[in-house]
């Protein structure tokens, strides 16, 4: 990693942090398998509060098949991501009341942005 890479996600989070929203991140760790197949996966959910926004994509990139119309753009803020915690595909969040689920995650070099498609 380069010097100049360092801490970048922390300062972007401090000049930009008061200027985006908080958004509630929600994850489902799946856990383990139990030994009882009736019993199936136990499962937990955590929610993290983080800072971003959402945008729509642009027109130009809808192809109806790796974006579509109802996909979002959801940009999170690298230092505002919780220690150990990243955003990974099947976490989710609520927009304008509908639940959109995390299908693609982009991330800089510095990982001071996370881009996550919702679908």
């Amino acid at each position: 990693m380069s010097f100049l890479n360092l801490d970048l996600a922390n300062k972007l989070n401090q000049v930009l942090g008061s200027l985006v929203f908080d958004i509630t991140l929600t994850s489902v760790d799946h856990g383990i398998t139990n030994a009882n197949p009736t019993e199936g996966a136990s499962q937990e959910v955590f929610e993290y509060t983080v800072k971003g926004f959402v945008d729509m994509y642009e027109a130009r990139r809808i192809d109806d098949h790796v974006i579509q119309q109802s996909d979002r753009l959801l940009t999170i803020l690298g230092g505002s991501l919780p220690a150990g915690i990243l955003p990974k595909l099947e976490d989710f969040t609520t927009i304008d009341g509908e639940k959109k689920r995390i299908i693609n995650i982009q991330v800089d070099a510095a990982k001071a942005t996370y881009l996550c498609q919702l679908r």
